[in-house]
C-alpha cells in the first residue's frame, strides 16, 4: 500500500518534471524564434531601406532550416506588392551557430507568394525598379544556389487602365545562381486563359544583362488585356487562341530598352468593328514582330457572309513609319458605317461629305493600300458593287438592286483618283445611273457625282423621303404619276458640297388638300439650286381647263403662281373649296360656264399659314345668280379678284334678256361667321318691274312693288349690302328711273317720269326705308301733274309721305310733298298701313291752278274758260286692291276765282234755259265757285254748291257717282253775289229769286240734262 502511494506520488512527479521540461523548451524556442524574425526584419531593413517588412512568424527547424511565415512588402505609402505565405530558408543552422549569425542558405523556397506588379503612367515599374536595383552584397546569401517558387500569383495593373489587374498563375519557378550574380531562371506559368508558358531567362544582377526565351501554348487572348501591354502594336486587337515563341535580350541602345523576335499563330479568333456592328469570325494568321515592325501573313477570316484574306507589312513599332497592306474581300457589306472604317484614308471634309449619304451593298473588295506621312493612301482599290440601295440623306429616297463598278487609284503621291458607276437591273422599271468621278480624296478633294432616275413613280416611298418640311406640303399635294430625275453633287475644295437637281414631271396628277381639285396631265420642270426649289413651265389640265404654274420652294416658304384657263365653275370646283364660308359662297352664287383664272399662293411652311390670292376673268356666256339676290346675271364680263376669303370686282357687266348690269362687288366673310355682300356703282337698265325681278327683292319690298303695279321697264342705280349670318340683313341706297312708266298710287297714274330714291334696309321681315322722289311728270286721269318733289318712310307696315316722313330722317326739313298743277301748286302728306288689305289715308292742297289750262286738258273745245282753281283741306282714304268696290271716302273744298266758265257745255245750256243770250255781255258772270265735297263709296256728295256772278249766283247740292260720272243736282238762283247783297234786301229778293228758278241737272257730265221746276207758290 505504501509502495502504490510512492509511485503514485512518484509518478506525478514525473509528469510533472516533464510537463516543466516541455514548457521551457517551448519558452526557449519560442525566445528563438523571435530573435529569428527580429534578425530576418534587421537584415532586410538594412539591405532594402525604401520598402517596409513585416513578418508575422518565424521558425527553426533544426540542422536544416529557417521558415518564416506571413512576410508582407510595403512600397511607400504602405502599397503592399509582395505577400508570401512562407519562405523557407535552407541552412544547416543550430542554436549556437544562430547565436553566431553565421548562416550559410544555400536554398530559398517561396510559397504562396501573391506579387503586384504596376506600371505607372510614366511606363515604369517604378516599386519593383527600385527593389531590384539593390544589391544583395556578402552576407548571408553568398552560399546561395537555387531559389524556388511554387504557386505564385502574379497581379498585374496599369494606372492608365481602369479595370481590375490581370491575374496570372506561376506554377513553378526555378532560379539557379552558378556564380554570385548570374541568375537562370526556369519557369512554368499557367492560368484560365493560358495552358503553358515556359520562360527560361537569365539575369545578371551586376550588369543588369538578361537573355529570355519563353514558349507559349494556346494563350487564349481577349481585348480585356490589351489595354496592359506596352505598347500598342496593332490598332485593333484580336480576340483569339494564341501560340508564339519569343526571344528577347537586355539593349540599352534599344527604344524599348530590349531586343525581341516575336512569332506565332493566331487562329479560332474573331475581331469585333463597332463602327460597322458586326464581328469577323474564323481568323487564322501567321505574324511576326520585332522591334522594327510588325508583319502578318495569309490571314483569312468570315464576317457574316463576307471572305477575307489579307496580309500586313509595318515599319516600326511603338511608332509606325510606314506600312502596306493588301486585301481581298468577297460578299462584304457596305452600309453608311463604312465611314468611319475608312476615316483613316479620308480627309475630314470627305468623311462629312460620305457621313451624307445612305447605302448598303454587297460588294467584292481588292484593295492595296500604304501609309505614309501620317496617313493611309490607297495605291489600287476595286469595288464590284452588286445589290446597291444608295440615298442621299437629306432627301431619302432610296435607289435599289444598283451594281457597278468603283475603282481607286494613286497616279501620284498627291493625287488619289475615284471613278465609279452603278446602274440599275436591265428588268427594272425604275432607272437609275449613278456616276461619277473625284481627285484628290485625301488632301481637297474635287469632283461630281452625277444621279439619273427615270421613271420614278410618285407615290408615299418618294414623299417620305423629302425633308420633313417640305414632306407635309407634298403629302398634302396628294401627287401621282411619275418623273424623271438628275442630280448632281459637286465637290470643290473649300466649298461646301454643291447640290444642282432637275425633276422633269410626266403622267403626273395631284390634288392640293386645301383646295382639292384634281389637276391632270402635269409636266413640266422642277430645278433645285441654291438650296431653292423652283418651277416654270409647268402646264396641266381637268377636262377643258388648262394650267399653268410656276414658283418656289425655300425652306421656310412656298410661292406659287397658277394661270387655270378656261375653268368650269361647277360642283368640282366647289366641292375643292374646303372651308365652309367660302364653298357656301361660291355656290349661293351658282354660277355657270368658266373663266380664266391667275392664282398666288404663300404657304408659310413652318406656320403652316395659306395666304391665297387670284383673279377671275369670266369667259364669254357666265352666268350667276346669286341666293342674296337670285336674278340671274348673264354674258358677266369683268373680272373678280380673290384675297384670303375677300373678293372683290371693281366693274362686271352682265344681262338678262334686255337688261343690262354693270357693277363693282365686294364681298367678305367676318370674324363671328358672319359674310357681307356689296354690290356698289349698281346701274341695271330696262328692268321689268315682274317675274325674276320680283323673286330677287326682299318679300316685303316685293310686296310694295307688287302693290304699286308697275307696267314698263326701269333702270336702278346705287348699291345693296347682304349680310348673312344666323339671319341675313339687306342694306339698299337705290334709285329707281322711271320713264312713262304707269302706277298705282291708290289711283292709276300714267306716263310716269322721274326719280324715286330707296333707301334702308331689311332684316328677316322687317322692312326699313328712307325714300325720295323727284318725278318730273305724271298723268292722272289724262290730267299731267309734274315736278313732284317729296320724302317718304317706311318702317313696320307703315309708309308716311310729306311733313310726317321728314320728321323721322335726320337732317331733313319737315315739309309735305309737292307738286305742279295746271300751273297751280300742290301740296299733299298721308299715310299708308301695309296688311293683309292696303288702307292709305292722303291730305291735300292745290293752290293757283289755271282753270283754263285744267279745262283744255279736259276739253281741247274749252276755248273761253279762264279763272283760278284752288282746292283745300282735301282728305281721301281708302284700301287696296280695290276689288268688289271696295270703299274710298274723301271730302274736301274745290274754290275757283275769276272765273269764267262760259265754254263749258252744260254750262252753256245752264245760260240758254235761264234766259241768257250765249252773246251776252253777262254771259260770262259766275266769276268764282265754292264747293265742298265728300266722297263715300263710289258716290260724291257736293254740299253746297255755289256759283257766284255779278247779276246773279247759282248755288244747290246733289251727288256724282264716281265710276259712271252720273250727276244729280238741285240748284236755285240768286240775284246778286255774297258781295253785293244788302243784307234786308238782299234777303227778301233772295227769297223771292230762290222761288223763281230751280233747276234739277242730272245725266252725264259730259252732257247732262237741265230741267226747269215751276214754283211751288205760283202754281
Amino acid at each position: 500500500m505504501k509502495l502504490r502511494r510512492i509511485l503514485y506520488v512518484s509518478g506525478w512527479s514525473l509528469l510533472a518534471v516533464l510537463l516543466g521540461a516541455v514548457l521551457l523548451c517551448a519558452l526557449v524556442l519560442t525566445q528563438v524564434n523571435n530573435q529569428i524574425k527580429i534578425f530576418a526584419l534587421a537584415e532586410l531593413e538594412k539591405r532594402y531601406p525604401d520598402f517596409t517588412f513585416h513578418i508575422a512568424d518565424a521558425e527553426l527547424v533544426e540542422s536544416k532550416r529557417i521558415i518564416l511565415k506571413g512576410v508582407e512588402i510595403e512600397a511607400g505609402s504602405k502599397r503592399k506588392i509582395v505577400s508570401i505565405g512562407e519562405i523557407a530558408l535552407d541552412c544547416p543552422i543550430t542554436l549556437q551557430t544562430f547565436s553566431s549569425r553565421n548562416l550559410k542558405i544555400e536554398h530559398i523556397a517561396v510559397r504562396n507568394p501573391i506579387i503586384s506588379v504596376t506600371r505607372s503612367r510614366s511606363g515604369h515599374f517604378t516599386d519593383w525598379e527600385t527593389l531590384l536595383a539593390v544589391k544583395a552584397g556578402p552576407g548571408l546569401t553568398d552560399s546561395l544556389k537555387s531559389v524556388e517558387v511554387e504557386n505564385a500569383v502574379i497581379l498585374y495593373s496599369d494606372e492608365t487602365v481602369a479595370a481590375e489587374p490581370v491575374k496570372l498563375k506561376l506554377e513553378s519557378a526555378r532560379c539557379s545562381v552558378s556564380e554570385r550574380t548570374h541568375w537562370s531562371v526556369k519557369s512554368v506559368f499557367q492560368g484560365d486563359q493560358l495552358r503553358r508558358l515556359t520562360v527560361n531567362a537569365v539575369f545578371d544582377s551586376e550588369t543588369k544583362n538578361w537573355r529570355a526565351e519563353a514558349d507559349c501554348k494556346q494563350f487564349d487572348w481577349d481585348t480585356s488585356l490589351t489595354p496592359y501591354l506596352p505598347f500598342a502594336a496593332v490598332s485593333r486587337p484580336v480576340n483569339g487562341r494564341i501560340d508564339f515563341t519569343l526571344q528577347a535580350n537586355s539593349d540599352v541602345q534599344a527604344e524599348l530598352g530590349f531586343r525581341f523576335q516575336v512569332k506565332g499563330i493566331v487562329s479560332q479568333g474573331f475581331l469585333d468593328v463597332p463602327e460597322l456592328n458586326r464581328t469577323v469570325t474564323g481568323l487564322n494568321a501567321k505574324f511576326y514582330a520585332d522591334n522594327d515592325g510588325l508583319r502578318i501573313d495569309n490571314l483569312t477570316a468570315i464576317g457574316e457572309a463576307s471572305r477575307i484574306a489579307l496580309s500586313y507589312t509595318q515599319q516600326g513599332l511603338m511608332k509606325r513609319r510606314s506600312a502596306e497592306l493588301t486585301a481581298n474581300v468577297r460578299g462584304l457589306t457596305l452600309d453608311d458605317k463604312v465611314a468611319e472604317v475608312l476615316s483613316p484614308f479620308l480627309n475630314e471634309k470627305t468623311q462629312q461629305i460620305l457621313e451624307k449619304f445612305d447605302f448598303n451593298a454587297l460588294a467584292d473588295v481588292h484593295a492595296e493600300l500604304c501609309y505614309s506621312d501620317n496617313r493611309w493612301k490607297p495605291k489600287t482599290v476595286s469595288l464590284h458593287v452588286a445589290d446597291l440601295t444608295f440615298a442621299y440623306k437629306a432627301f431619302a429616297y432610296k435607289a435599289e438592286r444598283l451594281s457597278g463598278t468603283m475603282y481607286i487609284d494613286s497616279k501620284s503621291d498627291k493625287n488619289d483618283v475615284l471613278n465609279f458607276r452603278f446602274v440599275s437591273r436591265p428588268d427594272d422599271i425604275l432607272k437609275v445611273t449613278v456616276e461619277g468621278h473625284y481627285n484628290n480624296l485625301a488632301a481637297a478633294p474635287d469632283g461630281v457625282t452625277d444621279i439619273v432616275a427615270e421613271n420614278v413613280p410618285i407615290d408615299n416611298k418618294l414623299i417620305t423621303a423629302l425633308p420633313e418640311a417640305a414632306q407635309q406640303l407634298a403629302e398634302d399635294l396628294h401627287p401621282s404619276g411619275k418623273l424623271n430625275a438628275h442630280l448632281i453633287f459637286r465637290l470643290q475644295a473649300d466649298k461646301e458640297l454643291g447640290r444642282e437637281f432637275d425633276i422633269l414631271l410626266q403622267e403626273t396628277s395631284a390634288k392640293y388638300v386645301r383646295f382639292p381639285y384634281p389637276v391632270n396631265n402635269i409636266t413640266g420642270m422642277l430645278q433645285f439650286r441654291s438650296g431653292v426649289w423652283s418651277f416654270a413651265d409647268v402646264t396641266g389640265s381637268n377636262g377643258n381647263a388648262v394650267f399653268q404654274c410656276s414658283g418656289t420652294l425655300h425652306p421656310d416658304v412656298f410661292r406659287l403662281n397658277v394661270y387655270a384657263g378656261n375653268l368650269p365653275a361647277d360642283e368640282q370646283l366647289s366641292g375643292a373649296v374646303t372651308e365652309t364660308a367660302k364653298q357656301q359662297l361660291l355656290k349661293s352664287l351658282h354660277v355657270q360656264g368658266s373663266a380664266d383664272i391667275n392664282a398666288q399662293i404663300v404657304y408659310q411652311i413652318a406656320s403652316k399659314q395659306l395666304d391665297l390670292r387670284f383673279q377671275a376673268v369670266p369667259r364669254a356666256g357666265l352666268s350667276l345668280c346669286p341666293d342674296r339676290f337670285p336674278y340671274k346675271f348673264q354674258n358677266v364680263a369683268g373680272s373678280f379678284l380673290y384675297d384670303n376669303g375677300v373678293v372683290r370686282s371693281s366693274l362686271i357687266k352682265a344681262v338678262n334678256g334686255g337688261v343690262q348690269m354693270q357693277t363693282a362687288l365686294d364681298f367678305r366673310p367676318a370674324a363671328d361667321g358672319q359674310s357681307v355682300l356689296t354690290l356698289s356703282d349698281l346701274h341695271v337698265t330696262q328692268l321689268p318691274p315682274s317675274g325674276e325681278l320680283l323673286a330677287a327683292l326682299p318679300a316685303n319690298l316685293r310686296s310694295i312693288i307688287v302693290t304699286t303695279e308697275l307696267r314698263q321697264p326701269l333702270d336702278i342705280t346705287g348699291g345693296i349690302r347682304f349680310i348673312s349670318g344666323n339671319t341675313t340683313v339687306s342694306q339698299f341706297d337705290l334709285t329707281l328711273t322711271l320713264r312713262n312708266n304707269s302706277v298705282n298710287l291708290g289711283f292709276p297714274a300714267e306716263n310716269v317720269c322721274g326719280r324715286v330714291r330707296l333707301s334702308g334696309g331689311s332684316a328677316d321681315d322687317k322692312l326699313q326705308i328712307n325714300g325720295g322722289m323727284i318725278l318730273d311728270s305724271l298723268t292722272v286721269q289724262k290730267l299731267p301733274v309734274t315736278e313732284i318733289q317729296g320724302q317718304f318712310q317706311y318702317s313696320n307696315n307703315r309708309l308716311q309721305f310729306g311733313t310726317a316722313a321728314n320728321r323721322l330722317q335726320p337732317n331733313v326739313q319737315p315739309h309735305p310733298l309737292t307738286a305742279s298743277f295746271c300751273g297751280g301748286k300742290l301740296y299733299a302728306e298721308g299715310l299708308v298701313m301695309f296688311a293683309d288689305k292696303i288702307s292709305y289715308s292722303v291730305n291735300a292742297s292745290l293752290h293757283g291752278s289755271d282753270l283754263a289750262l285744267l279745262a283744255r286738258q279736259l276739253s281741247p273745245a274749252a276755248t273761253r274758260t279762264a279763272g283760278t282753281l284752288n282746292c283745300t283741306g282735301i282728305n281721301i282714304q281708302g284700301i287696296l286692291p280695290r276689288q268688289n268696290a271696295a270703299p274710298i271716302a274723301a271730302s274736301g273744298k274745290i274754290e275757283l276765282r275769276n272765273a269764267d266758265i262760259y265754254d263749258a257745255p252744260a254750262m252753256l245750256r245752264l245760260l240758254r234755259e235761264l234766259g241768257i243770250r250765249e252773246k251776252d255781255p253777262n254771259a260770262g258772270t259766275f266769276n268764282s265757285a265754292d264747293i265742298d265735297f265728300k266722297l263715300s263709296g263710289n258716290q260724291f256728295y257736293f254740299d253746297p254748291i255755289i256759283f257766284e256772278g255779278n247779276l246773279f249766283s247759282i248755288f244747290g247740292s246733289g251727288t256724282m257717282l264716281l265710276d259712271s260720272q252720273q250727276i244729280d243736282l238741285m240748284m236755285k238762283t240768286r240775284l246778286g253775289n255774297r258781295r253785293t247783297q244788302i243784307p234786308l234786301l238782299s234777303g227778301l229778293i233772295g227769297g223771292v229769286g230762290d222761288q223763281i228758278i230751280q233747276l234739277k241737272i242730272a245725266g252725264p257730265v259730259s252732257n247732262p240734262s237741265i230741267e226747269r221746276i215751276a214754283l211751288p207758290n205760283l202754281l
